[in-house]
């Protein structure tokens, strides 16, 4: 007797769940991170040019 479309449709799903066994994932934990004791948390800090120090500063000032 002929396999059902939802008969087929299983027996391919288990094939292919045979052949791919899934892989476990790792559960990652959103937020921040906890600070241990004696630490300090890191500020957020300006970004940073070297183009502003002093060796870039008027290195070639037009005459």
């Amino acid at each position: 007797m002929a396999m059902t479309r939802e008969e087929k449709n299983a027996y391919e799903r288990e094939r292919y769940r045979k052949a791919h066994p899934q892989r476990k994932r790792k559960i990652r934990v959103m937020g921040r991170p906890k600070l241990h004791e004696g630490e300090k948390p890191i500020l957020p800090q300006k970004p940073f040019s070297a183009l502003f120090t002093p060796f870039f500063i008027n290195r070639n000032p037009k005459k």
